[in-house]
């Protein structure tokens, strides 16, 4: 793998350019996003996923745990950490996790975003390509939504956009510290998305093609695997005091896993017809723990028995079925990379549907854009730092292809495709001259 091209120090208006650029986009970025969080503010007060109720437990109780404020807290793996501590760290003097501390966390990860896009941008030789990408991430409408809930998107974005520095950095240097930050980044990526373990997995594998000797190469490959090991190590000592089993991510994998292959979604693909919408609250119900009473008081172990359970009956509806399994990859793929949202809701206004299909329309050009730059690149993506990006869209693929995947399961790679984007439009305007 080559490293990425370093320009020559561009002469002081040049640079002076750059900044005023970069601080408009900065200055955009806290605009729009603040604008669509104030609008949005409804969707802040919600916690759909309880990471507001686990950062608040943190903050007032010390204890990682989706427990009421009325109940005794008992330890939960069900989510993954990184965005609860940074809710709880953020809230420590108001000791309250108000919608305000969570837009104004998400304004400050997406203006770093966008910084990092642009660096990136020019650290991979886009010149003025950089502000493009930057620009494009600015605007990205999925980006722009997932700014406004109560979700790991926004966080696990930025910490990607990291990770692609931090790597970019090993390719180019390939010493301990570049191989350490790279470790760090990677860990902090699983710790937030669990999907983006096998990214952490795959880029340790990865370091066998940096060009550099073979010996410096496994130094690489050990120095990223054991900081990224380190950083993973407390959730794991956690989990394993609490649960007696080293959760290397969280509980919750079984019940994506078997909200993507039921029974029930699978007769929904065979014969809905199309455009209905399936509803999560149709997963069939699993079995109650055996030689366990009902009891609405939580317990770890009811936790893990419960997604073990998941996994169960995820793969019962596979073995039952394994040609609608097939085809029901097809369409998670299919729903990962779809152009307008999947519609939610039969009773779909005409305003939404409209803002549907804008949403497919940004999406197409962006495709479009992205295809042509990727096509502009060819073999030297893979012999580039270009190469960490690709892989992080062929893990998430990979993964969302048997997991339940929408949309959204791919915001931690659109600044990455923004990258591409901006190559193809600059190679578009060479042509036209």
């Amino acid at each position: 793998m080559s490293p990425p091209l370093s320009p020559t120090r561009p002469p002081l208006t040049t640079r002076r350019n750059r900044t005023r650029s970069l601080l408009l986009l900065l200055f955009l970025t806290a605009l729009l996003r603040g604008a669509g969080s104030w609008a949005l503010a409804p969707q802040l007060a919600a916690d759909p996923d309880s990471y507001r109720l686990i950062a608040q437990n943190l903050v007032n109780r010390g204890s990682y745990s989706t427990s009421l404020p009325d109940q005794t807290p008992v330890p939960t793996a069900y989510r993954p950490p990184i965005f609860p501590w940074a809710l709880a760290c953020c809230a420590i003097l108001t000791k309250s996790v108000s919608p305000i501390i969570v837009g104004s966390l998400h304004v400050a990860l997406g203006m770093a975003t966008v910084g990092l896009t642009w660096y990136l941008g020019q650290r991979w030789g886009l010149a003025r390509g950089a502000t493009l990408a930057a620009f494009l991430t600015v605007c990205d409408p999925l980006l722009c939504y997932q700014s406004s809930q109560v979700m790991t998107e926004t966080t696990a974005t930025f910490l990607v956009m990291l990770g692609l520095v931090a790597l970019t950095r090993l390719s180019h240097r390939g010493n301990w510290q570049s191989a350490c930050f790279a470790g760090v980044t990677l860990g902090l990526s699983s710790l937030c998305r669990p999907s983006l373990l096998a990214w952490f997995l795959l880029s340790c594998g990865a370091c066998l093609v940096l060009p550099f000797p073979r010996a410096r190469k496994l130094a690489c490959l050990a120095v990223v695997a054991l900081t990224g090991v380190l950083v993973l190590a407390p959730w794991i000592i956690r989990n394993t005091i609490q649960f007696h089993r080293p959760i290397v991510t969280t509980t919750h994998g079984g019940y994506t896993l078997h909200l993507a292959n039921n029974s029930s979604f699978y007769r929904h693909l065979e014969t809905a017809p199309w455009g209905k919408v399936w509803q999560a609250q149709n997963l069939p119900p699993i079995a109650s723990p055996p030689d366990r009473p009902k009891t609405r008081k939580l317990d770890p172990g009811r936790e893990l028995h419960r997604d073990r359970l998941h996994y169960e009956a995820a793969w019962e509806a596979i073995g039952n079925q394994p040609s609608t399994f097939f085809w029901s990859c097809a369409v998670r793929c299919g729903r990962l990379w779809r152009l307008a949202p999947h519609r939610t809701s039969a009773a779909e206004s005409i305003s939404r549907q409209s803002l549907r299909w804008a949403v497919g329309l940004w999406y197409t050009g962006l495709f479009c854009l992205a295809v042509r730059g990727l096509w502009k690149l060819k073999n030297a993506a893979w012999k580039t730092a270009w190469l960490w990006g690709i892989l992080l869209a062929v893990v998430l693929t990979a993964v969302h292809t048997f997991y339940w995947s929408n949309v959204r399961m791919r915001a931690p790679v659109t600044p990455f495709l923004c990258l591409l984007a901006a190559t193809g439009a600059t190679t578009l305007r060479t042509t036209q001259k």
